[in-house]
């Protein structure tokens, strides 16, 4: 036998085993257990799906709203996780946002601890894996409050359901499937993961169900995610709302984004050099320009090490003048400060600067414009506050 044909093939789940694991969960509550086992039915290799809200209400006998009322509670109780889902111009169904949304991807936690799911069926506390963590508060808010956050967009009712191969558990005569990707309690890569995110996570027991139905290179990306949202929130000009774990989890869409911002994946760009005369190489020398200094050239090329994002780039515009605008407020001089502390490495004289002499004698800096760009590159022109983050908590739910 090769080595090919030894390997152990990935477990494909059935939706049989899938239906007796949701005969066999004792959760107190016959709807959401009606519920629970209609998904079973339309499982596909990976225990998710994408059935409708209509289509469950049908296969149920049971309104829409109440499915939707079940989808939530099981969602809380870790049987379930939701993930939102688009279908772009091509009828491609995505999870990075381009298009119209429909219906949620539904994973099915089959490898989850069974008795955790109960006893948060009757309302007991579970302890999470990290015991010294002050975030295992499941029950210290309102039912309102965790179906807001936990539930994402929900797509108008009539949108199709997709039927998944129907898998059966017969026996097969090759060799054993490999143990469960995403075994009983398996929450490899979490300890990685918190410490890529870098503060405690609040309503961590949420944020692991979510962890637990991810794959391994779905959770390699949440990581290197998480670093690039690290980085993010440092470059804001005041420390803003930080986004829920369990939320930026689920939020798969804006991962790529923020994957391009982790200081591993900025180094994989590395090294680079741009002609002076292009207009990467015209950016480098505005920033330079600036933070009162200039970048190292060699032989008309300029060197930067650093990504070359949208927010660079946008010092390329058309009419930016480097150090056109006298500035004073101190927090856009606390913005730039920040945000040149940042993207200029080494040495370099201090931004601040003296206008005029005596009584008339003032303290600034010079700047193109108000603010910093933004990360995808946009400029804010006139002296309000541009926004802070990309989504918080509250818009969060807003939004929804």
């Amino acid at each position: 036998m090769t080595t090919d044909t030894a390997k152990r093939r990935a477990r494909r789940v059935a939706s049989d085993e899938a239906h007796a694991w949701a005969r066999s969960l004792k959760l107190n509550n016959p709807n959401a257990k009606t519920v629970l086992r209609a998904l079973a039915l339309y499982v596909n290799g990976e225990a998710s799906c994408f059935v409708g809200i209509d289509q469950l209400a049908d296969d149920t006998d049971l309104s829409a709203d109440t499915v939707r009322r079940r989808l939530v509670w099981l969602e809380q109780i870790g049987a379930i996780v939701r993930l939102p889902q688009w279908i772009d111009g091509n009828g491609r169904r995505n999870s990075e946002g381009r298009g119209k949304r429909t219906t949620d991807e539904i994973r099915l936690l089959l490898d989850a601890d069974s008795d955790a799911i109960e006893a948060r069926a009757i309302g007991q506390e579970v302890e999470t894996v990290d015991e010294v963590s002050p975030s295992s508060q499941q029950g210290l808010t309102d039912d309102a409050e965790i179906a807001t956050e936990t539930l994402s967009p929900a797509p108008a009712l009539g949108q199709p359901s997709q039927w998944c191969e129907v898998l059966t558990s017969e026996p097969e005569p090759e060799d054993s499937p490999l143990s469960p990707l995403r075994g009983a309690g398996d929450l490899e890569g979490w300890k990685d993961f918190e410490s890529d995110w870098g503060e405690p996570i609040l309503r961590q027991s949420i944020a692991q169900q979510v962890w637990q139905a991810l794959s391994a290179d779905e959770r390699n990306m949440a990581r290197q995610a998480a670093r690039g949202y690290a980085v993010h929130l440092r470059s804001q000009r005041r420390p803003p709302a930080r986004l829920g774990a369990h939320l930026f989890l689920k939020e798969r869409d804006a991962w790529q984004g923020f994957a391009k911002l982790a200081p591993d994946a900025a180094a994989a760009a590395l090294p680079a050099s741009y002609d002076a005369a292009s207009p990467e190489g015209k950016a480098i020398s505005a920033l330079y320009a600036v933070a009162r200094t200039r970048p190292p050239e060699s032989r008309g090329r300029i060197v930067y090490p650093r990504a070359l994002t949208p927010q660079l780039l946008a010092f390329n515009s058309e009419g930016m003048t480097p150090r056109g605008l006298w500035i004073e407020r101190s927090d856009q001089i606390s913005a730039w400060s920040k945000f040149i502390a940042t993207h200029v490495p080494g040495n370099r004289a201090s931004l601040m600067d003296t206008r005029g002499m005596g009584l008339e004698q003032r303290r600034g800096i010079y700047a193109p414009w108000p603010w910093p760009p933004s990360v995808d590159g946009k400029v804010y022109t006139e002296a309000e506050r541009p926004p802070d983050q990309l989504m918080t908590d509250q818009d969060y739910n807003d939004f929804n």
